[in-house]
C-alpha cells in the first residue's frame, strides 16, 4: 500500500507541472481549470489536487475551478466537473443564487451506536 501511495504521489507531482498554466481573467472559462480550452478529467483532477494541497492555483484558475460559484473551491467543484464531462448535468449550478438552509442538522444513532447526520437542503 505504501508503494502505491508513493507512486500515486509521484504521478500527481509530475502531473502538476503539466496542468499549472496561467491565463488572463478575461479568458477564464468555468470548469476549464488548466486553461487548455476543454473541460476534461484533467480539470477535475487539478481541483482535487488543489483541495489536497498538492498544487497552488492562480486567482484566475481558482475562478474557473469554483464551478458552483459559492466562493469556495472544494471536492464538490471536482464532482460537478466530472458530472459535466459525462453529461450528467448540462450546466454548472449557481449556488450563489440559492439560499442556504437555515435548518440545523439533526443527530441520531443507529442500532450499533453510530451517529447518523441528517441535513435537509
Amino acid at each position: 500500500m505504501k508503494k502505491f501511495a508513493g507512486a500515486l504521489l509521484a504521478c500527481i507531482i509530475c502531473l502538476s507541472a503539466v496542468f499549472c498554466t496561467g491565463v488572463s481573467a478575461a479568458e477564464v472559462k468555468l470548469g476549464d481549470v488548466n486553461s487548455d480550452g476543454k473541460i476534461s478529467i484533467k480539470d477535475a483532477t487539478l481541483v482535487q489536487m488543489y483541495v489536497c494541497g498538492l498544487v497552488d492555483l492562480e486567482d484566475d484558475l481558482l475562478v474557473a475551478a469554483d464551478v458552483d460559484r459559492n466562493s469556495h473551491v472544494n471536492v464538490s467543484d471536482a464532482t460537478y466537473i466530472m458530472k459535466f464531462i459525462v453529461h450528467s448535468i448540462d450546466e454548472f449550478p449557481n449556488k450563489a443564487e440559492t439560499q442556504p438552509s437555515t435548518e440545523k442538522p439533526s443527530l441520531s444513532t443507529d442500532s450499533e451506536g453510530y451517529y447518523n447526520v441528517v441535513v435537509k437542503p
